[in-house]
């Protein structure tokens, strides 16, 4: 085998993988914010700006995970952008966005959250550098040189993905 399919392969198995992860995220959102709502129906005490803020700042770092992670199991180089975008949202959320704005460090486990955060930013950071070296060896295809009906299919998954989460999320009248 050479390193350049060991290299495909690789970047096909972690495109899939982060196509599950961004699902996963997103879905831990949308639960998130449901649980808000739910509570804030219970106490009648609105739910915290910032509660919301997060929320809708890792439903875009989810998005870019996501069709960052389908774009590489098609190996095309537009997966290069989405994954850059993710791991510098990711990395600012850890270093600025998220201390300063956005988390709640009187949370009980917030030292044991922020710590696995930093280690899957790091992981994530280290597949970006990957899938940076894929695209510079060639592994990965120009998205201009994909036939139409591919992007076609490709922006559909995406979408499809975009318009289930914004569902999931969006308020509902009367209910939670």
């Amino acid at each position: 085998m050479t390193l350049a399919l060991v290299l495909e392969v690789v970047l096909r198995v972690a495109g899939l993988f982060y196509v599950f992860g961004g699902i996963a995220l997103s879905r831990a959102i949308a639960t998130d914010v449901m649980l808000d709502r739910a509570l804030q129906k219970i106490t009648l005490e609105p739910t915290p700006k910032r509660e919301t803020r997060r929320a809708a700042y890792w439903f875009v770092v989810s998005f870019f995970m996501f069709a960052g992670g389908v774009l590489l199991v098609f190996l095309i180089d537009w997966a290069v952008i989405g994954f850059m975008v993710s791991a510098v949202l990711q990395a600012l959320y850890l270093g600025f966005v998220g201390p300063r704005y956005l988390d709640d460090t009187e949370e009980e486990d917030h030292a044991e959250t922020r710590a696995k955060s930093i280690r899957a930013t790091w992981i994530y950071a280290g597949v970006t550098v990957v899938v940076i070296v894929g695209a510079a060896m060639g592994v990965l295809v120009s998205g201009q040189a994909m036939p139409w009906w591919m992007l076609a299919l490709i922006a559909g998954v995406i979408l499809a993905q975009t318009i289930y989460l914004a569902n999931l999320i969006r308020p509902r009248k009367g209910g939670i």
